[in-house]
């Protein structure tokens, strides 16, 4: 999926979305300046809301996740999907000033770091 200057896109996919794009193995998003988040966790936008009790994220497939020239973007992807990309192999950030992380948490629940599998 390639996504590419989309001036007024603000995120990308509603957790319900997510869920049902199984077979994403690539996600190349460029100059998309007013883009926040990959994945919103609230139907509003408003507040971003922690959803790992209400969904299972996951794009079993993704192996690249690649973004350039977002000015806008703060977070990649939540928590809750950084645990079902078993086999990304590749994420590249390039241009993006105001990143504050690539997951919207630092720390599972528990307080165990995320590991990616690949």
């Amino acid at each position: 999926m390639r996504i590419w200057s989309c001036s007024k896109l603000v995120y990308l996919f509603l957790p319900a979305l997510t869920q049902s794009m199984k077979h994403l193995e690539e996600l190349h998003i460029e100059k998309t300046d007013s883009l926040e988040h990959l994945i919103i966790e609230t139907e509003n936008g408003d507040e971003i809301v922690s959803i790992m009790d209400c969904y299972s994220l996951c794009w079993p497939r993704l192996k690249s996740l690649q973004t350039a020239s977002c000015k806008s973007l703060k977070y990649v992807f939540p928590i809750t999907l950084a645990q079902g990309l078993p086999y990304l192999e590749s994420v590249q950030i390039i241009d993006c000033p105001q990143l504050m992380h690539v997951s919207n948490m630092g720390k599972e629940k528990d307080g165990h770091r995320i590991v990616l599998p690949q």
